[in-house]
């Protein structure tokens, strides 16, 4: 299930797409894009996928946690 699709308001060819994990790696994204190819309503649209994980393994620049993310806020 996607639990988040947001259409651009400047270009509605462009949709935010996304999932909320309490865990997970970079591997998560590639069956989000997946769901989200099967979707009638996103067909021909420009795809940003992206995925929020309470809980990520480290080692990997491209996932950042919530809680690293608050942390950089403060």
């Amino acid at each position: 299930m996607l639990d988040l699709v947001a259409r651009s308001v400047k270009d509605p060819d462009k949709v935010l797409v996304g999932e909320a994990k309490l865990g997970g790696t970079v591997g998560t994204v590639g069956p989000l894009a997946a769901k989200a190819a099967r979707c009638p309503d996103l067909q021909g649209k420009r795809l940003t996928h992206a995925v929020w994980i309470l809980r990520a393994r480290r080692g990997d620049p491209r996932l950042v946690t919530g809680a690293e993310v608050v942390e950089v806020l403060r």
